[in-house]
C-alpha cells in the first residue's frame, strides 16, 4: 500500500521534473525571469528529457496497474501522463 502511493507520487513528480525544457521556461516567464539562452540551452536536451519521461512513466505504470483496484491511483497516473504529454506537445502546437 505505501509502496504504491510512493510509486504514484514519484511518477507524478518525475513526470513534471523530466520536462524542464518546457516547464522551466514557462515558470520563469510567469515570474519575469525569461531568458532565451536558457530555452536554447535546455532545448538541446529535449530528447533526453523525453526518454526520461518514457522510462519513469513505464516504471510507474508497472507499479500502478499491477494492483487490482486502486482506482484513484490509476486516475492520478493517467492525469500525470496526460499533463506531461500536453507540456511535451505545447511548444509544437
Amino acid at each position: 500500500m505505501v509502496l504504491d502511493k510512493v510509486s504514484n507520487i514519484s511518477g507524478l513528480i518525475l513526470g513534471f521534473l523530466s520536462r524542464p525544457c518546457c516547464v522551466l521556461p514557462f515558470i520563469f516567464s510567469v515570474l519575469g525571469f525569461s531568458s532565451s539562452s536558457l530555452i536554447l540551452t535546455l532545448d538541446s536536451y529535449t530528447k533526453l528529457f523525453a526518454a526520461m519521461s518514457v522510462v519513469s512513466f513505464g516504471i510507474s505504470s508497472y507499479f500502478t496497474f499491477r494492483v487490482k483496484g486502486a482506482v484513484l491511483n490509476k486516475i492520478l497516473f493517467i492525469m500525470s501522463v496526460t499533463s506531461s504529454v500536453a507540456f511535451l506537445l505545447a511548444p509544437y502546437l
